[in-house]
């Protein structure tokens, strides 16, 4: 009995020696998630901060479009005359025709220039403008009241430069001297492969010298790779699909080295040749799309200036979704000062959502010189909102001068886009309501946040 009497109480004392552990270690994971860089509970904070800021984001849009002012600058500005050497043009004049109100709905005015040059020797001046490669304008320059011929020369509407190509003259000027002829020379001479498959595969290999550009067919099944010597080899599945292959070199033949593994026959001719052919089978199309061979000319010579290779489409059918920068070159002899007159399109653009709708104009100089400004208006824009530069008002008539770019907006009264940018009731209700469940939705995040971190520290 006293044994058992002993052993009870020894239990006993050891029950009363067992301490329970805090409350705070029976809440906690059996591990310290705090020891961790970031943990699970970190990052359900943040991921629930960022839904709440995006929702925020996604409610304030409509306040943000509706208080939106559009700022979209002319894509494709005018440009004035041009000449590399900046003191040759001593300042010009600009009367811009909206009268016509036809051509106004198409985007056009009319703008008659005249610019006082003066120089001793022979000059070369531009009028660049952007455009495709079809509808190019025909441009009659006079130069002191006698009409001159000049030469459309072709940009490279491949190349993008980004805003900056329409919005900054030094990059302008840059790309005014990457601009190709539209006459081919009769002395460039070459050598036109015809191929024949045998078989649904093909196998073309040629080794050019440097100073070789080629032209040749392309299908969408073809791979092209390089052999060990240099070679370059074209290799065509699903040849069968023609009847015939070409390639031109336009270099002398002993620049050539070329092999394939079906028949095929060898022609010399020109490069003018080759190309006024191609034209010729398809004049159908060019006609109806108002294409120029002297684009296709120009391509031509830019192909040649690289020594590039260009596949049959590409040089042949140009994108004319596509713009570039173009340029009306010709030169002349001076002998002190000289005008030279000349008519062209200006464009017009629509800008913004306004309603009434406003136009923008822009006419960007190139030089460092004075133009004066005359528009005459229509019943349809018959006011300037705001310009870069102060103008005067006579009737239906504005003037203005500038040094530098000049740009001006038009609308139907003198306060047409003010009213475009005035919210009704039913835009300032949605606007509260989207901005107020924006804003809860925020404050929600940010006070869970706080307080899921703040009683997370006190049991740590």
């Amino acid at each position: 009995m006293k044994k058992s009497a002993t052993l009870t109480k020894n239990a006993n004392t050891v029950k009363k020696n067992v301490i329970p552990p805090p409350l705070r270690e029976r809440q906690l994971p059996p591990y310290n998630v705090y020891n961790k860089p970031l943990t699970k509970i970190k990052i359900n904070i943040i991921c629930r901060i960022i839904s709440a800021i995006i929702i925020c984001t996604v409610c304030l849009c409509p306040v943000a479009y509706a208080e939106q002012i559009t700022s979209d600058t002319l894509l494709y500005p005018t440009l004035g005359l041009y000449c590399a050497d900046a003191d040759s043009i001593i300042g010009g004049s600009e009367r811009i025709y909206l009268t016509d109100e036809e051509q106004f709905a198409r985007g056009k005015a009319i703008k008659q220039s005249q610019y006082t040059v003066s120089g001793n020797g022979t000059a070369v001046f531009e009028i660049p403008f952007y455009s495709s490669y079809a509808g190019i304008p025909t441009l009659n320059v006079t130069v002191d009241g006698k009409k001159i011929c000049g030469e459309v020369w072709y940009g490279n509407y491949e190349s993008s430069w980004g805003n900056s190509a329409y919005s900054d003259n030094s990059v302008i000027k840059y790309r005014l001297t990457y601009t190709y002829p539209s006459t081919l020379a009769d002395s460039v001479v070459g050598t036109l492969y015809t191929l024949t498959p045998v078989a649904d595969t093909m196998s073309v290999k040629v080794k050019l010298n440097d100073k070789c550009g080629y032209i040749y067919d392309d299908i969408n099944r073809v791979s092209v790779s390089s052999a060990a010597d240099g070679a370059q080899i074209w290799q065509y599945d699903n040849a069968l699909s023609r009847n015939c292959y070409h390639y031109f070199f336009a270099c002398d033949s002993s620049y050539i080295d070329f092999s394939a593994d079906c028949g095929y026959k060898m022609q010399t001719m020109t490069l003018k040749e080759f190309i006024d052919r191609g034209y010729d089978s398809d004049l159908e199309y060019y006609k109806g799309a108002d294409i120029d061979i002297g684009c296709i000319y120009a391509t031509a010579n830019r192909m040649l200036s690289y020594n590039m290779g260009m596949t049959y489409n590409r040089l042949f059918y140009p994108n004319l979704s596509k713009v570039a920068l173009n340029s009306y070159k010709f030169s002349i002899e001076l002998q002190g000062t000289a005008i030279i007159s000349y008519s062209s399109e200006m464009s017009i653009q629509v800008y913004g959502s306004y309603d009434p709708p406003v136009y923008i104009m822009v006419h960007k100089q190139l030089g460092d010189y004075k133009t004066d400004y005359t528009l005459f208006m229509n019943s349809r824009a018959p006011y300037i909102l705001t310009s870069s530069e102060p103008v005067e008002k006579n009737g239906t008539t504005y003037t203005a001068s500038s040094t530098g770019d000049f740009l001006f907006l038009l609308g139907s009264s003198e306060t047409a886009g003010i009213q475009a940018h005035k919210l009704n009731k039913k835009q300032v209700i949605i606007c509260i309501v989207f901005g107020i469940v924006g804003g809860i939705a925020v404050i929600v995040a940010i006070v869970s946040a706080v307080l899921d971190v703040r009683y997370r520290r006190r049991y740590k």
